[in-house]
């Protein structure tokens, strides 16, 4: 989510535990034009270049660190002339390695990187919601605070113009973690549904039944940076929901219940959807195909708000089964529409790099553990088309790689980060254009 999501490593292979809906929509086209109409989203045409993959600039650490720029911290962004990335740093502190938050923005005009404010320069966090509003770009998410125990959801708002972040207040609710996160554009908000919040007349937690999944739904303005409570979802308790906007309203579903820490976790069913301006739910049929956790949600063309991937249970150690198939909500005829498995290569392939463009998800790359042992990467993809419901294929990149993170331009796609061959951190990616 990237949805916000934690690793899970099996020998070589990282699978993701969502924590969080979020972070694998990719909403990055202007806001009037989500299709982008075959131009940059500040208008201008977009500049020459060969069909298929290029290569891009590097971003260069500081001295002494190893950045890593992958979906499990955080999606990018595009403010309509740089990419902006937020990745996890790593650097010696002493006599050990400590870790922080790193930003960076890419200009593809003049194929170079740049340094900015980090949302989080003494510590590091992962899982987080990455949304451009148009002006600012906002980070948000769970937070788990080593020294009191504490559990939080709170985040950052970025000001491009000064180089500053400012405070995004958690959320006002004890103890709550993975909840389901969106931004609303048509309302400038924050909407938090669900999570595993403290019981209610508890006031610190002493083991696992001092908490409980929940329905609330919580709601942040930016204008007044402020949060109000709304109506409960008609959703059944849960965490880790996934959500997507289909350009009016927002579209929860899925998740997992919390019985404890069992040996292994179950989604479960369901979906609704919350409209901001009227701050009211509706309860939507059930998506046709299996219920899961730890998919991608991305917001395609006008409005579709598409569901795809994932696991329907995760944790208990054994290969678990790997779903390539999803769903779309479609808000002009208020059904759902099944996007199919595209027949890439890997029983088990996972951690693709997954966004949209021009009414069409695009899933790429990603790793595979199989059950004789192989390991592989995958420098190939494919594209769905909202319009006539078919997945077409993508050239093949120059570099596999897992854990990507992607963004559209308006003009081009671009590939960032994640691992390569034998789980390198590779801080490079490559650009494509159609």
């Amino acid at each position: 989510m990237p949805c916000m999501t934690s690793e899970l490593r099996f020998g070589t292979t990282i699978f993701s535990l969502a924590v969080a809906a979020t972070a694998c929509v990719h909403e990055q086209a202007a806001p009037d034009d989500p299709m982008s109409g075959g131009k940059s989203d500040d208008g201008e045409s977009c500049p020459v270049a060969a069909p298929g993959w290029r290569a891009m600039a590097s971003y260069v650490p500081a001295p002494g660190t190893v950045p890593e720029f992958t979906r499990w911290t955080a999606d990018a962004v595009w403010s309509g002339r740089e990419a902006f990335f937020l990745g996890t740093t790593r650097y010696r502190c002493g006599t050990t390695f400590c870790w922080r938050n790193e930003a960076a923005a890419y200009d593809p005009a003049t194929d170079s990187f740049r340094t900015l404010a980090s949302p989080y320069p003494d510590s590091q966090r992962n899982g987080l919601l990455s949304r451009w509003t148009g002006t600012t770009w906002i980070v948000f998410g769970s937070h788990h605070n080593a020294a009191t125990g504490n559990f939080a959801m709170d985040g950052r708002h970025y000001d491009p113009g000064t180089d500053t972040w400012t405070d995004i207040p958690a959320v006002p609710v004890p103890y709550l973690r993975e909840a389901a996160v969106e931004w609303s554009p048509t309302t400038n908000e924050l909407i938090v549904f669900g999570g595993m919040r403290l019981k209610d007349g508890a006031t610190t937690p002493t083991d696992d039944d001092s908490f409980e999944v929940t329905r609330e739904t919580w709601v942040w303005t930016l204008a007044t940076d402020s949060w109000r409570q709304v109506a409960d979802s008609p959703l059944s308790p849960r965490m880790a929901s996934h959500a997507a906007s289909d350009g009016a309203r927002i579209i929860f579903t899925w998740g997992q219940t919390y019985p404890g820490i069992p040996e292994e976790l179950d989604s479960i069913p369901g979906a609704a959807a919350y409209d901001p301006v009227a701050e009211t739910w509706t309860m939507l049929d059930e998506p046709p195909v299996q219920d899961r956790m730890a998919f991608a949600a991305n917001r395609i063309g006008y409005s579709l708000a598409g569901f795809w991937g994932g696991h329907p249970a995760l944790g208990d150690g054994d290969f678990w089964l790997t779903l390539h198939d999803g769903a779309a909500w479609d808000a002009t005829t208020d059904t759902w529409q099944t996007i199919t498995d595209p027949g890439l290569p890997g029983t088990y392939r996972d951690t693709f790099a997954t966004w949209s463009a021009n009414g069409e998800l695009y899933v790429w790359g990603g790793a595979s553990l199989e059950d004789n042992g192989d390991f592989n990467l995958f420098v190939d993809g494919a594209a769905w088309s909202g319009e006539t419901a078919t997945w077409r294929p993508l050239p093949p990149a120059p570099v596999s790689r897992e854990a990507a993170v992607a963004v559209f331009t308006g003009c081009d796609s671009i590939v960032y980060g994640g691992d390569t061959a034998g789980s390198t951190l590779n801080n490079g990616g490559a650009i494509l254009r159609e």
